[in-house]
């Protein structure tokens, strides 16, 4: 399988430079917008769409009938993917994160501690191990592009419903989440790699019935 994750590290290493300047027009953004919570934020949402560009390129290129013919199961193809997923994620999470601490620091913000950037670094990842749980089954049934018009629905509709429930649920609520956030976030993570593990099964029924 290791293979497999260095086929997709080289598709995707042609990105890096978009995505360098990409950091730097987010990094400048957030010092005009006295928020460092948006750089880490849009940084680690763009990281993790890198996994689907790199399936567009599979597809178009017939990635899926070639590697039938190579001796790896279809297992093995399905795990790369999922495998590759965790890799991009932590990495965002890791990368933004320290530059959004370092943004900080030599432009202090208001309310950008660390502490409220490992708690924002947290939910971040349980949306994104959920959003992936959601679109690659997706994507292994559906394919990419027939996904793809799906794909801002998925992203968008957990976001909103995040943002709602802070906005309308009682302030006693939102106190006792805050006094025990800890034991939500660690919930969090727990609900959303149990999610995952789920889903990758669900792909792997999805993938071992498909025909090429």
């Amino acid at each position: 399988m290791s293979g497999l994750l260095v086929k997709e590290y080289y598709t995707l290493r042609r990105f890096l430079k978009q995505y360098i300047l990409l950091f730097i027009f987010f990094g400048v953004l957030s010092v005009y917008l006295d928020s460092a919570i948006y750089f880490q934020a849009m940084v680690t949402m763009s990281m993790c769409m890198l996994v689907f560009t790199g399936m567009s390129y599979d597809a178009v290129a017939g990635w899926d009938k070639f590697v039938m013919t190579m001796p790896v199961s279809r297992k093995d193809v399905v795990l790369s993917k999922y495998t590759s997923c965790v890799i991009y994620a932590v990495g965002a999470i890791v990368v933004s994160t320290i530059f959004s601490f370092i943004i900080n620091r030599i432009h202090p913000m208001e309310n950008n501690g660390l502490i409220l950037m490992v708690a924002v670094a947290t939910t971040l990842l349980c949306l994104i191990f959920i959003i992936y749980s959601i679109l690659l089954p997706m994507i292994f049934k559906l394919g990419v592009e027939k996904t793809r018009i799906l794909m801002i629905a998925v992203i968008m509709i957990p976001v909103f419903l995040i943002l709602g429930a802070a906005d309308y649920l009682p302030e006693t609520v939102l106190n006792f989440i805050e006094q025990h956030a800890a034991i939500f976030g660690a919930a969090g993570v727990i609900m959303s790699v149990l999610i995952y593990f789920i889903s990758y099964f669900i792909s792997v029924s999805i993938f071992n019935k498909k025909e090429f």
